[in-house]
C-alpha cells in the first residue's frame, strides 16, 4: 500500500479533540495509517474558518496545510470538494483518500471517487459527539469506505472500528 494518501480535514465539523496535543496530531494520524500498512507519502489539508481553530500555528508547523475559508453556508464543503477533485485530477488511482468530517455533504464525492478506483477512508464524530445527535457522516460514506474511525480515536493514533 505504497500509494499516496491525501487527508481532507473539515476542521469546522471535526475539531481537534480535547487533551489532544496539536503538535502530535499529524504524527498520530500518520502512525495509525502506518499501522494499517500504508507506506505512501501522506499529505494532510485542513479547511475551515481559522478563527475556530485554536493553536492553528502548531498545526501548520507539523506539516498540515491549513486553508482559511470564511464562514458561510457550506463554504468549507465547497472548498474541500474543489480541492479533492483537483487533487484527483492530478493523482489518478491507485491513491488513498481519508475524509475527516462529520457531515454527509461528501457522500456523492465518496461514491464517485470509489467508482474511479480510489481507496476511501473516513473518520467522523460518533453519534454521541455530533451536535445534532444523528449518525454522521452519512451512512453511505461509511458504507463506501472500507476503513472508518471515530475521529477522536484517530486523532490519538488509534485503530479503526471498520477495516478491510
Amino acid at each position: 500500500m505504497g500509494s499516496k494518501i491525501i487527508i481532507m480535514w473539515d476542521f469546522e465539523n471535526t475539531q481537534v479533540p480535547t487533551n489532544c496535543d496539536r503538535s502530535q496530531l499529524f504524527s498520530n494520524i500518520t502512525q495509525a495509517l502506518r499501522n494499517l500498512g500504508y507506506t505512501g507519502e501522506i499529505v494532510m489539508k485542513g479547511f475551515g474558518n481559522i478563527s475556530n481553530l485554536p493553536h492553528e500555528t502548531k498545526l501548520r508547523e507539523t506539516g498540515i496545510e491549513i486553508t482559511h475559508v470564511p464562514s458561510g453556508k457550506d463554504a468549507s464543503d465547497k472548498r474541500i470538494l474543489n480541492a479533492i477533485y483537483t487533487w484527483a485530477f492530478d493523482d489518478p488511482p491507485p491513491c488513498n483518500i481519508l475524509f475527516i468530517t462529520s457531515d454527509g455533504d461528501f457522500m456523492t464525492a465518496t461514491v464517485t471517487l470509489k467508482e474511479a478506483g480510489y481507496n476511501l477512508m473516513v473518520a467522523h464524530q460518533s453519534r454521541i459527539e455530533s451536535k445534532s445527535g444523528k449518525l454522521t457522516p452519512s451512512k453511505v460514506m461509511i458504507q463506501e469506505s472500507p476503513t472508518a474511525w471515530h475521529w477522536p480515536k484517530l486523532a490519538f493514533g488509534g485503530g479503526p472500528y471498520k477495516k478491510p
